[in-house]
């Protein structure tokens, strides 16, 4: 862990804990110059969850410049057919104790994941793309989101040679109500959580002895021995009594460059092994794709799933868009079931 004088830290963690800069499109027009919309992105977006008066997902926030001050971005709907707004900034100060862990981060927070409405999780890390990263919790207390005050995880420095990172989080929630949360880039990782408090069973953070300890090692990308290519952004989502562990494989944020796709591999548990339809495990690189790369949408990634009122399941995910000059924006698609994987059907936005 790296320990910093914490005098000052301490006397501002609630306030910087507790920031958040309001109305997102307000703050588009701050910025200098004001962020136009055809600047708008969604980039690594979270599931989608209903509220009282639409539905809402969190995405990843934007490097600061131009005046730009949002750890994440909240964006609104007011149903599933209506487009997407900007609606509300969330942790403009960076939380206290990244000063602790994360001492080089710019404040921008990564891949979030909503629990629910008023609880999410997300990832930041050092740097531009950064050696040491972590999993945060944030919680909206009176309208206010609020930190939770320390990660629930950490991957120290030394382990990126194995490429082991704690980014792009997710939280499963059983239908027993047993809730497990996912992370990593490279390794893909999972622990049990504790409901009451949501911190790993036992609080400790991710180390090499996943199989041994109280982390398991989920998922790589394809790839050999110690050579595995990128894998990340993983979502796991219960069906009919299985785990389905979605993912990315390839590379991001190259705009029309990228090479992400999602693959996918199933479970008898929230913690796996996961095997694709050959029965390969997916921590040596295996996996049954279920999105690629089309001509209007490329680098499919950040997957998450939800079930409709009316019983449909629908897959939201990240794309760049040629149309846009490679922008990342937030695409839906209907999934169906056949012989128990999940297949691509019509696409709803």
């Amino acid at each position: 862990m790296r320990v910093m004088i914490a005098a000052l830290v301490g006397s501002l963690g609630l306030l910087a804990g507790q920031a958040s800069a309001g109305d997102l499109a307000q703050h588009y027009a701050r910025m200098t110059p004001a962020l136009e919309r055809s600047e708008w992105v969604m980039n690594d977006p979270s599931r989608i969850v209903d509220v009282a008066d639409g539905q809402i997902v969190a995405v990843t926030g934007r490097q600061p410049v131009r005046g730009y001050r949002c750890g994440l971005e909240i964006w609104k709907r007011a149903d599933a057919l209506a487009p997407w707004r900007p609606h509300e900034c969330v942790l403009a100060e960076k939380p206290a104790w990244f000063d602790e862990e994360l001492i080089e981060s710019d404040g921008v927070l990564t891949g979030p994941d909503f629990i629910d409405a008023d609880t999410l999780v997300y990832s930041g890390f050092d740097g531009e793309f950064g050696d040491y990263s972590c999993v945060g919790l944030a919680r909206r207390i009176d309208g206010v989101w609020t930190d939770s005050g320390k990660p629930l995880s950490c991957v120290q420095t030394w382990l990126r040679k194995f490429l082991a990172t704690a980014i792009s989080p997710s939280v499963l929630t059983t239908a027993d109500g047993d809730m497990y949360l996912y992370a990593g880039g490279g390794l893909v990782h999972g622990v049990a959580l504790d409901p009451e408090t949501l911190r790993p069973i036992p609080d400790q953070w991710v180390s090499l002895e996943t199989r041994a300890g109280p982390w398991s090692a989920l998922a790589r990308g394809f790839g050999h021995r110690m050579h595995h290519h990128w894998a990340q952004s993983a979502f796991v989502h219960e069906h009919e009594g299985l785990y389905y562990l979605f993912l990315n494989w390839g590379v991001c944020c190259r705009g029309v460059r990228s090479t992400y796709e999602i693959r996918v591999g199933r479970s008898d548990h929230p913690l796996g092994p996961f095997r694709d339809q050959f029965g390969r495990d997916m921590v040596i690189g295996a996996g049954k794709i279920v999105l690629a790369r089309s001509r209007q949408r490329i680098g499919p990634g950040q997957p998450s799933l939800r079930v409709t009122p009316d019983g449909r399941t629908v897959m939201a995910y990240h794309y760049y868009d040629p149309a846009r000059g490679g922008l990342p924006w937030l695409g839906e698609v209907e999934i169906g079931w056949e012989e128990g994987w999940p297949v691509p059907g019509d696409v709803l936005r």
